[in-house]
């Protein structure tokens, strides 16, 4: 009887010992579990504060644009040159001595905004001379043939510029500024005995601004641009213009020219 139950005392024992390791392994893992689950991004409280340093601040306007506090605009960032030249024929020709010729240009451009810009230029008008018109002196003694003259303009020239945000767009000029005039004479040495009666008194046959005249020109016309760049300040453009010299008093007369230009600004 007493090892009957010393055995079942035993058989318990046993069985206990070997149930408890289990039990707590089985408590780890619970308590391993719920603390996994109180991690879990669907516990975390949407009002955790994020440190100042990470916190995302407002986007400034770049320097230049609208609102920005550090603007760069300024008095170059609107300033451009230009270099132009073409052919420059003759609509009136005065008293007969202006020809065809050619025309060149240099100047510099201030952009007052999107449309509007203005132009100081320098150009000069080299025209051919007119062969078939002698000039003589009162007593009718031939002076020379003229062959070349000269305009030299120094203008002020608004813009305005239809399309301003197109890479292509028309544009009307026009403006006003001082005018001077020259004439060149040639006396012919192929005139033989008559080149004796040529109005030279160093003999040089070539004589320079023979006749000069300082006046008012005015201009207007208009002409094509296109943008090379997204930057807007580098352009081609070709243009005509109605030049007119009020030199009409004068021994020239009033003359007029078309100088059509292509040329570059930048």
């Amino acid at each position: 009887m007493r090892i009957a139950r010393r055995f079942i005392a035993l058989f318990v024992f046993s069985f206990a010992c070997h149930v408890a390791p289990s039990q707590q392994a089985l408590g780890i893992s619970t308590t391993s579990q719920k603390t996994t689950d109180s991690s879990s991004p669907s516990s975390v409280s949407n009002s955790v504060d994020v440190p100042i340093s990470r916190q995302t601040s407002p986007q400034l306007p770049e320097p230049g644009q609208a609102g920005s506090p550090f603007p760069t605009e300024t008095f170059w960032r609107h300033l451009s040159l230009e270099l132009g030249g073409g052919y420059s024929p003759v609509l009136d020709r005065g008293s007969g001595y202006y020809g065809p010729g050619y025309s060149a240009s240099l100047g510099a451009v201030y952009r007052l905004n999107r449309r509007w810009s203005l132009l100081g230029e320098a150009q000069i008008l080299g025209q051919h001379g007119n062969l078939s018109h002698p000039t003589y002196a009162l007593n009718g003694q031939l002076n020379g043939y003229h062959v070349a003259s000269y305009v030299l303009g120094f203008h002020l020239e608004p813009a305005y510029t239809i399309r301003p945000r197109a890479a292509t767009s028309p544009f009307v000029i026009g403006g006003a500024g001082f005018d001077h005039l020259g004439i060149h004479e040639y006396c012919p040495s192929s005139l033989g005995a008559i080149v004796e009666l040529c109005d030279s008194a160093t003999q040089d046959p070539f004589q320079t601004d023979v006749a000069s005249v300082n006046t008012l020109g005015l201009d207007f016309g208009a002409g094509i641009r296109h943008l090379l760049y997204d930057s807007r300040t580098t352009e081609l453009f070709i243009e005509g213009r109605y030049h007119i010299v009020l030199s009409g008093s004068s021994e020239v007369g009033r003359v007029a020219f078309l100088p059509i230009d292509v040329g570059i600004r930048w």
